[in-house]
């Protein structure tokens, strides 16, 4: 999922617009693994999610639903707007990406420029 609007965080990543709609055979990019931000990227589709993911989750209202034509993925910062959802073949996996835990604090996140969605092929490469 590529999120739009502004390029912000310390690795330019875009947050919570989620843009376009995904087609039948989103095109492969590359490897969550191969990004700088891949070790702050933490899987919440499918579950079980960690501790550090629901820490992660913190402001963000992301949420993954099984529907007949895939699996919608829905995210929206809290408080900041109407959530966006974009539909995705079914084997992919959702990230929640956050740079910084510390600007976290009970269901507040004081930092939204460091937060992103990544969604993932089953093979790791990100759904351009």
């Amino acid at each position: 999922m590529r999120l739009g609007g502004e390029q912000v965080g310390r690795w330019g990543l875009a947050v919570l617009a989620v843009t376009g709609v995904a087609s039948s055979s989103p095109a492969p990019g590359p490897s969550l693994s191969s990004e700088p931000y891949a070790s702050v990227a933490y899987q919440i589709w499918p579950g079980p999610v960690s501790s550090a993911a629901s820490q992660a989750l913190t402001g963000l209202a992301i949420s993954v639903h099984q529907r007949a034509s895939g699996l919608a993925v829905t995210a929206a910062a809290r408080g900041q707007g109407p959530a966006i959802s974009q539909i995705y073949p079914g084997g992919v996996r959702v990230y929640v990406v956050e740079a910084s835990l510390g600007d976290d604090s009970g269901n507040l996140d004081y930092s939204l420029g460091d937060d992103g969605v990544v969604v993932t092929d089953a093979q790791g490469r990100i759904i351009q």
